[in-house]
């Protein structure tokens, strides 16, 4: 039977060294709220830890991984919509958990979070963010790096603006763009916020995102069934 899968987000503050540490402690707040409003989406993320250490460095699970990849662009917008010297590199890692302690990650361990920490640490200069497979992983997800590598380089072109309108864009069940026009603040035009969507290439991030949430919920294991 396969085994269940897992998805670890390991990151760090891109240039950590040039903000205040009060600066630091706004990135990490933006960080946070972002990930409990994405509990929000799902169920399964309701009850998502989000875990600071190391002074730069941060960590979450998330037991379903099929929201990886929206997660981590809902993060780096929320972070450039914060303030624009915002950023983290994020490293993923699907694979299985041997033992989990959502109240101290530092004692879990796993296939999964092995990938995710060896992967941050040997990510290039010009990467923020990808994805390691585990040897539990189905082949057929191979090609989520593709969509990782091809996300990153969208997403690290952003500006602020269409970051601010991107966090609201990325949201699975997003609201209208008339909607987004008015709960930003001040509020814009509709046609406003469809400039920085299609400036942010949204509606290609949109189909990744789309495509790798199949391929992953394809890729769950199926329920035990009772044995007579």
């Amino acid at each position: 039977m396969s085994k269940k899968l897992y998805a670890v987000l390991t990151g760090d503050v891109v240039r950590s060294s040039k903000l205040t540490s009060a600066e630091l402690d706004r990135l990490f707040e933006a960080l946070a709220e972002a990930v409990r409003e994405a509990g929000g989406w799902d169920a399964s993320l309701e009850h998502t830890q989000f875990y600071r250490y190391r002074g730069d460095g941060w960590q979450l699970v998330l037991r379903e991984p099929r929201w990886a990849l929206r997660l981590c662009l809902f993060l780096r917008a929320s972070l450039k919509a914060a303030d624009p010297q915002f950023a983290t590199r994020i490293a993923v890692g699907i694979g299985g958990v041997d033992h989990l302690d959502e109240t101290n990650l530092a004692a879990s361990s796993g296939e999964a979070f092995e990938l995710s920490g060896q992967l941050l640490e040997g990510m290039s200069s010009s990467r923020t963010l990808a994805v390691a497979l585990g040897s539990g992983a189905p082949t057929k997800i191979a090609l989520l790096t593709s969509v990782f590598v091809l996300c990153d380089t969208i997403s690290q072109s952003w500006s602020h603006l269409q970051a601010v309108v991107l966090r609201y864009g990325l949201k699975p069940e997003a609201p209208h763009q008339s909607a987004i026009a008015k709960l930003l603040e001040p509020p814009i035009t509709q046609s406003a916020v469809a400039q920085r969507l299609s400036g942010g290439n949204s509606e290609a991030l949109i189909q990744a995102i789309t495509h790798s949430e199949a391929l992953l919920a394809r890729s769950a294991p199926p329920p035990k069934r009772e044995t007579r």
